[in-house]
């Protein structure tokens, strides 16, 4: 159906009084769903915004590039007016007031990162010299939206030329089940979804002193709006003869989402990704929520686990409007171990189809530690994408769904910490398989890493941790940041890849005498990001000497490290003096070395395995005390 704009003017014949009109500050931003920096400067410009409602009204608009963004792809014409008005290069960028000059700690003006609660305060306090009146309605099919704006000027007689009053559609929040765009960003803030009657805005310049101007708009809703009980207005009234970076705003004001007559939400679960569980059984819970006029006394809930059987629950109360509640459902549970996927919908509400289906159905991923995937030995060296297999017990926490932890095909495969794009501040975890350590007298971890850094005070912090208490809390084994993380790797302002195998280091962790003998020991790669650039993990090998205790004549052995370059100790005690030998067989059966140790004491003994002239890969060592042979695995890297 065609677009239908009205636009009614009235001139008011006489004012008597004015009284001093408190300013709105304008936040605009350019932001897009690709963008690594927008992500990881969001969330704190979000955060400034959000303590700030009563003194500034935001608007965002998203750029077509540099990526994919839907939101953008959906009305491209707004948003590219109002990138061409302010000659916008690059994003993330946020003009306040039609200011972009404004410097702070990022690299270039405008950047969100440079705001603070001084800078809004400030132009707060600047007297205004119009007011703005804003409203509107939707209709009782939903389908279209009737803005009324009423533009007055105080009594200073403002006789500015070139002013323009721009009115824009928002959807004030948008969720996506799963990132739209590439930087992982999932939820989007107060977005232009449509400019009235364009995105150049309506002129002012027959406003004077004694006027007050009324516009009107009544059009169709954008078919493309995900959620109509977000739908809000901005309308501000921005000076067009501007000089230099600024384009100076006026006034501002926001008219805020209507509540719908008949509106269920689901607006959260639980799994989640930031809740570990060791139970293959897990009770499910939700929010449902009534953002709707009317009470909603009865309700369909439809879930499921992954792509599995549909559940449903029927729903019976009386939950009031603006109310909540937190529902309990059956349990289910799962055999195979990592990444899940958790989503309840919400229809049929008080028995007649949902106002607004944008905020019925709610999706998230949470991860299952389970026994099936434990081994007391574990070698990866990421040549295909662990992440996508169900069953090799990897898995990814991202709880801010931002840049976290993806596989690098390069140099046949490894893992990629994307700290270049990861909020500053935000956690990522790269969860290991369960790993054995029943009946081991030594236990260790190796791998490799690179890290560059983005300048000289970037602290991008990567740890390998290990928990007991299923991920309740959590230990360091072993952590490096900074110039130590990087080593001698040259610091860089572009996204840091590895080039060479070269500018990777190895590095060989014990695992402590209180985690041996446990049937499942949780270790994850930790990182915390300080917004540098990236980091690299490969070649991760786990293991632990089981099976190496003779209980009867209380011998044992052990080996260490293991892995190991060139040479490793192999520490024996014996309960009496007997004849030790021992040989090395490659993974092809081949007899690679042997040295016999001739009669030895009881106790413990130590004795050095050479493996400097032997070439990366599985060996399996023989060990002969007396006439009992033991058998132990040895990981040699290079």
């Amino acid at each position: 159906m065609k677009k239908i704009f009205t636009f009614a003017f009235a001139l008011g014949l006489t004012v008597a009084s004015y009284a001093q009109v408190q300013r709105m500050v304008l936040s605009e931003e350019f932001t897009n769903a690709s963008c690594g920096p927008c992500a990881s400067q969001n969330p704190a410009y979000n955060a400034l915004l959000d303590a700030n409602t009563t003194k500034v009204v935001s608007i965002k608009y998203q750029t077509v590039w540099p990526g994919v963004d839907p939101m953008n792809a959906q009305n491209t014409t707004d948003a590219a007016t109002r990138v061409t008005y302010y000659g916008v290069n690059g994003v993330p960028y946020a003009p306040m007031d039609g200011d972009t000059n404004v410097t702070g700690p990022q690299a270039y003006n405008g950047a969100p990162f440079n705001y603070n609660q001084a800078m809004i305060d400030a132009r707060y306090a600047v007297p205004a010299h119009w007011s703005v009146s804003l409203s509107h309605t939707l209709n009782a099919n939903l389908d279209s939206i009737f803005i009324t704006c009423v533009v007055t000027p105080d009594a200073t007689n403002p006789s500015i030329t070139g002013l323009k009053l721009h009115l824009a559609m928002i959807e004030k929040t948008i969720r996506f089940n799963s990132a739209p765009g590439t930087n992982g960003e999932t939820e989007f803030y107060n977005v232009m979804r449509k400019m009235y009657p364009s995105a150049a805005g309506q002129n002012l310049d027959a406003a004077n002193a004694t006027g007050a101007f009324t516009y009107t708009v009544a059009a169709k809703i954008p078919t493309y709006i995900y959620d109509k009980s977000q739908i809000g207005v901005v309308a501000f009234v921005q000076n067009n003869t501007h000089t230099g970076t600024a384009w100076p705003v006026e006034q501002a004001a926001i008219s805020q989402p209507v509540p719908l007559q008949i509106d269920g939400a689901i607006t959260s679960l639980t799994p989640t990704s930031s809740i570990y569980t060791c139970s293959s059984t897990s009770i499910p819970t939700f929010t449902l929520k009534n953002p709707g006029l009317t009470a909603l006394t009865t309700a369909t809930i439809t879930y499921k686990v992954d792509n599995g059987a549909i559940q449903t629950y029927n729903y019976s109360g009386s939950l009031a409007a603006g109310a909540e509640e937190v529902i309990t459902l059956p349990s289910f549970s799962l055999t195979v171990g990592g990444t899940h996927t958790f989503t309840t919908t919400i229809t049929n509400v008080n028995g007649s189809v949902d106002n607004n289906s944008g905020n019925n159905t709610l999706t998230r991923p949470f991860i299952v530690f389970l026994n099936t995937t434990s081994a007391t030995s574990h070698s990866q060296d990421f040549a295909t994408d662990v992440l996508t297999i169900s069953t090799s017990g990897y898995a990814v926490s991202n709880p801010d769904n931002a840049a976290t932890w993806t596989r690098a095909t390069t140099l046949g495969g490894m893992m990629k910490m994307n700290f270049y794009n990861s909020p500053d501040g935000q956690e990522d975890n790269l969860i290991l398989p369960y790993f054995s350590t029943t009946g081991a007298a030594v236990a260790q971890i190796s791998f490799d890493y690179a890290h560059a850094q983005y300048n000289v005070a970037d602290n991008d912090v990567l740890a390998l941790q290990y928990s007991t208490n299923c991920g309740a809390s959590w230990t360091d084994l072993w952590s490096k940041s900074g110039t130590d993380l990087a080593g001698s790797i040259a610091v860089s302002t572009s996204a840091f890849t590895p080039t060479s195998a070269s500018q990777f280091t190895k590095a060989y962790v014990n695992i402590p005498s209180s985690l041996l003998g446990q049937s499942s020991v949780i270790m994850r790669f930790n990182a915390l990001s300080n917004y540098g650039n990236n980091a690299y993990v490969d070649n991760i090998n786990i293991y632990s000497t089981v099976g190496v205790n003779d209980l009867t004549n209380n011998n044992s052995l052990s080996v260490y490290p293991n892995p190991f370059a060139n040479n490793a100790t192999l520490k024996l005690n014996i309960s009496k003096s007997e004849n030790v030998s021992y040989t090395l067989v490659s993974a092809m059966g081949a007899v690679v070395g042997s040295e016999n140790k001739g009669k030895l004491q009881a106790g413990e003994s130590l004795i050095t395995i050479d493996g400097s002239n032997l070439a990366a890969g599985i060996y399996l060592m023989n060990v002969t005390v007396g006439n009992k042979t033991y058998s132990q695995k040895l990981n040699i890297v290079k």
